[in-house]
């Protein structure tokens, strides 16, 4: 592959309905919010979605939060016809040269098919955090997903602040509403 760069391109409101397409054929229902949820959430301050860019053409997106102590990938995705080429490596080894700490989450290793994802962000120098993790529900009476958290750099230093800050600002949870 030659030497290709990814560019992250900040997206606009006006922009949301081609990157909400493309969440809901890359993710399961109960990992994205509802349409009028996610679209609400671009006016957060910390929220930020980026079209993936590869020699002019929209590849991608990623969504993350900035939360000052580290920066958490909430979701990334790369169109079907992109996939299997390599780019997947280079956003995110974009996002952790701009956006580190980045701290994400992985289904757990239960499956082939999450293994391969874990190795593949550990190959870009992720570490899995050996502590209990359920992602909450983004839906009302939905139920959460236990998950690993994985972070670039090294393990998390203070995992339970990382997790505390995730359900406050990500899945929008009081401290006492913490599921284990």
């Amino acid at each position: 592959m030659m030497d290709q760069r990814i560019l992250l391109e900040k997206a606009e409101k006006e922009d949301f309905d081609e990157i909400y397409r493309l969440m809901e054929q890359s993710f399961i229902r109960e990992e994205i919010r509802d349409y009028e949820d996610a679209l609400a959430v671009m006016d957060e301050p910390a929220y930020r979605l980026y079209h993936l860019r590869l020699d002019g053409r929209r590849i991608g997106f990623v969504s993350l939060w900035c939360l000052g102590e580290f920066s958490f990938v909430e979701h990334f995705a790369i169109r079907e016809e992109y996939r299997n080429h390599g780019y997947g490596g280079l956003v995110i080894d974009a996002v952790v040269q701009t956006f580190a700490p980045v701290v994400l989450e992985a289904e757990t290793p239960e499956t082939e098919i999450a293994k391969r994802r874990i190795g593949f962000y550990e190959r870009h120098g992720f570490v899995c955090n050996p502590i209990p993790y359920r992602q909450p529900s983004y839906r009302t009476g939905g139920e959460g997903v236990p998950l690993v958290l994985m972070s670039s750099g090294g393990a998390l230093e203070f995992p339970n602040r990382v997790v505390s800050l995730l359900y406050r600002h990500v899945y929008g949870l009081a401290d006492g509403e913490r599921e284990e």
